[in-house]
């Protein structure tokens, strides 16, 4: 009889001991230590603002701090910070980007694996991803029915670009380049405004370096499903072929990099600002410039 009660207790205190998440000891919560907590969090947020305020207090200290960040990064790293035995293998200079800069870059997110089959049995291969084009159509017979076609180059089109040089691609040419029509997507556009100081940029790695460009804008697509569509395009070709450039093209691309070379001083701010007060900026003309449509047909 000692030895039921000896284990009844154990299993009774054994239940008492145990920790759940979603029980919680009564915590009574006193005006005097919820003062006390207010008071010590608004003492260190003023003693932290009131130290940088020292700091940067006239425009002397500002640049001194700045030179000082120049001259720091002249000296040469060879050991890591924090992890010992981490050594400097190769140095390189993150630079922008000139030779892309003149074009415009978008961020495109998909919702599923363009990888996967659309239309065909296969999965596409990275190098025709690489060479997929995106352009704008709409639909008709819907209200509003703008959406974007993602189109792959054929495998005779993959062999006619190997064999264009990149410096030709802005010239006219003969050679016709065949793409066909994988999915459809809807798009929703969020430009870059003055309001988001975020920035995204992309990196390319080269021999000489590290270069770098912005994104004008983000892209989100989302599968166009076939209960969604009036008519039924998997096999629309989209054909395309090499031309020179325009002279607003041409203006356009010498802006950016004039934009770039000059950097972001008050005066072209002062000026930005008063452009885009007179002349808001078109969302549709982005999508516009970038996803332009094209001649395609349908077989």
């Amino acid at each position: 009889m000692i030895n039921v009660c000896i284990q009844k207790t154990i299993f009774r205190s054994n239940k008492n001991r145990k920790r759940i998440s979603w029980l919680r000891k009564t915590e009574y919560l006193t005006f005097d230590d919820s003062q006390k907590k207010a008071n010590f969090q608004s003492e260190s947020n003023k003693t932290i603002i009131e130290t940088s305020g020292e700091m940067y207090r006239d425009v002397s200290k500002q640049i001194d701090v700045i030179n000082t960040q120049f001259e720091t990064v002249k000296e040469e790293v060879v050991n890591h910070p924090s992890k010992p035995g981490v050594t400097t293998v190769n140095v390189k200079y993150v630079l922008p980007d000139k030779q892309t800069w003149i074009y415009p870059s978008i961020f495109v997110a998909f919702d599923t694996d363009i990888s996967k089959c659309g239309y065909k049995p296969e999965n596409i291969p990275l190098e025709k991803l690489e060479d997929a084009e995106l352009r704008g159509l709409q639909d008709l017979d819907k209200e509003g029915g703008q959406y974007l076609a993602f189109f792959v180059p054929t495998d005779e089109t993959m062999n006619q670009r190997k064999n264009v040089p990149v410096s030709n691609e802005n010239e006219d040419g003969n050679d016709t380049f065949t793409y066909l029509n994988d999915r459809e997507f809807w798009w929703k556009l969020k430009p870059k405004t003055d309001l988001e100081k975020s920035d995204n940029y992309f990196f390319i790695d080269r021999e000489d370096g590290i270069f770098y460009n912005e994104f004008q804008a983000r892209i989100n697509l989302n599968k166009r499903l076939n209960r969604e569509k009036s008519v039924n395009i998997g096999n629309l070709k989209l054909y395309l072929k090499h031309r020179e450039l325009n002279e607003v093209e041409k203006k356009e691309m010498q802006t950016r990099i004039t934009l770039l070379e000059e950097g972001n001083d008050e005066e072209n701010d002062s000026q930005s600002e008063e452009n885009d007060d007179d002349e808001p900026i078109d969302q549709a003309k982005v999508i516009e410039d970038i996803f332009s449509t094209s001649s395609a047909e349908s077989d």
